[in-house]
C-alpha cells in the first residue's frame, strides 16, 4: 500500500540575504531533505515541497493509531499476517512498535520491531519489519543503517518473489540516496520500482513513483521534465480517484511553476491543492499550501494577502502542536514585515521562530533566522 509522504525544505539563495523559510512538506510525513533552488528575487526561502512515498518509508502515518484492526485497509497488503498474526505476543509488540512510529518515537519503535524480529516470524513478516526499522532509523537520520536495513529487505522481497515489496524498497532506497544528494543513483533506483509498478498494475505505486522521479527533475532545475511526470502521476491519482495524491501532485506542480517564475500558474495549482486538502481535512497540507500561497503574494508585493494566508497556516500548526513548521511559518510572516519595512514587527515574529528552533534544535533553521535578525536589526539602524 503505497501512502503519501512529505519532501521537506527548499533553499532559495536572494539578493538581499535575508532567508524565508519554506516549511517541511511532508505531504503526509514530513523527512528531512534540502535542495538548493533559485529563482526568488526577494531572499532565501524554504520552499514547502511535497513529494510522494511509501507507507513504509521515513516517517509515520500521520493518524495515530488506535487499533491495528482499524488500518487493515490501508497497511493490510504490504504488512501481511502481522496486524491478525494469531501469536498474541508478536501481535502486542508489533502494534507497540507501530504506535510509537506513528508517535514520531522512531528510536523506541526500531528497539521494539527489533524484538519482533527475534519471536518466530514468516518471511513476508521479517521484511516487513526490517523496512519498519529501515523507516525508524532513516527518521532519526541513520542513513547508512537504514539503507542496510532496506537492502536485506530486499533480498527477502526477492527470494520470496514479493514485487510490491520490492517496488517500495527500491523507491525508499531511492529517497536515502536522493537525501544524500546522490540523484544519479537515487533515479536508477526508482526508474527500478517503476517498471515493476508497471508491470504489476499497481496504478498506485506508479503514481506514486513517477512524482518521485519528477522531484529529481525538479532538484536538477530540468522544470519542464519534471511538470512531466508529475502530469502523469496527476492522471494515474484522477483516475484512480487517490484525493491525497491529487493534493500533493497540485502541490507540486504549483512548486516547479513557482520556481520557473510563473507565479500565476503556480497559484492556480496551489488553489486546487488547497481546495482538495480542505474537502478532505487534511490539515497539515492545507497550511502547507496556504504557507506557499501567502509566499506567492509576499514576492508580488501584496503583503496584506501574504500576511492573511501566513496567519492561516500558522494556525493550523499552531493548533496541531507542530512546533517546526510553526517556527517557519513565525519567520515568513516577519519577511513581509521586513518587506513592507515595518521593522518592529519582524524582528517581533523573528524572534518568537529563533526561540522554537533553539526549543526543538532545530539548528540549521535557527542559525539562518538569527542571520535574519542581524540583518534587520541593522538595516534598522541605517533607517535611523
Amino acid at each position: 500500500m503505497w501512502i503519501i509522504v512529505a519532501l521537506i525544505l527548499s533553499l532559495l539563495n536572494g539578493v538581499l540575504g535575508l532567508r524565508a523559510i519554506f516549511i517541511e512538506r511532508k505531504v503526509h510525513r514530513p523527512i528531512g531533505k534540502i535542495a538548493i533552488l533559485t529563482g526568488l528575487s526577494i531572499g532565501t526561502v524554504f520552499l514547502i515541497t511535497a513529494t510522494i512515498n511509501n507507507v513504509l518509508n521515513f516517517a509515520a502515518p500521520e493518524k495515530k493509531i488506535i487499533s491495528l484492526d482499524k488500518k487493515l485497509g490501508q497497511i493490510n497488503d504490504y504488512l501481511d499476517g502481522l496486524p491478525q498474526t494469531k501469536d498474541i505476543d508478536l501481535k502486542r509488540l508489533f502494534e507497540k512498535g507501530y504506535s510509537l512510529y506513528e508517535d514520531g518515537k522512531y528510536s523506541e519503535a526500531a528497539d521494539t520491531f527489533k524484538a519482533c524480529l527475534e519471536l518466530k516470524t514468516e518471511d513476508r513478516q521479517r521484511e516487513a519489519l526490517i523496512i519498519l526499522m529501515g523507516n525508524s532509523l532513516a527518521s532519526l537520520g541513520k542513513l547508512n543503517e537504514a539503507e542496510n536495513h532496506y537492502q536485506e529487505a530486499l533480498l527477502i522481497a526477492k527470494r520470496i518473489d514479493d514485487k510490491q515489496g520490492q517496488a517500495q524498497v527500491l523507491v525508499s532506497i531511492g529517497l536515502i540516496y536522493k537525501t544524500r544528494g546522490d540523484l544519479d543513483h537515487a533515479l536508477n533506483y526508482f526508474l527500478q520500482g517503476l517498471e515493476i509498478t508497471e508491470e504489476m498494475g499497481d496504478r498506485q505505486g506508479e503514481g506514486v513513483t513517477l512524482n518521485n522521479i519528477g522531484e529529481i527533475y525538479k532538484t536538477w532545475g530540468k522544470y519542464d521534465k519534471a511538470i512531466e511526470y508529475y502530469k502523469k502521476s496527476l492522471k494515474i491519482e484522477e483516475k484512480i480517484g487517490d484525493e491525497h495524491g491529487m493534493a500533493q501532485t497540485f502541490g507540486n506542480l504549483g512548486n516547479v511553476y513557482q520556481l520557473k517564475g510563473e507565479w500565476d500558474k503556480a497559484i492556480v495549482f496551489y488553489e486546487k491543492s488547497l481546495k482538495i486538502t480542505e474537502e478532505i481535512g487534511d490539515r497539515k497540507q492545507e497550511g502547507v499550501t496556504l504557507n506557499n500561497i501567502g509566499e506567492i503574494y509576499r514576492a508580488w508585493g501584496k503583503y496584506d494577502q501574504a500576511i492573511e494566508y501566513y496567519q492561516r497556516s500558522l494556525k493550523i500548526f499552531e493548533d496541531s502542536g507542530d512546533r517546526k513548521n510553526e517556527g517557519v511559518t513565525l519567520n515568513n510572516i516577519g519577511l513581509v514585515y521586513h518587506a513592507w519595512g515595518k521593522y518592529d514587527r519582524a524582528i517581533e515574529y523573528m524572534s518568537r521562530s529563533l526561540s522554537i528552533f533553539e526549543e526543538i534544535g532545530a539548528a540549521v533553521e535557527a542559525k539562518t533566522v538569527r542571520e535574519n535578525l542581524k540583518r534587520i536589526q541593522e538595516e534598522k539602524k541605517i533607517q535611523k
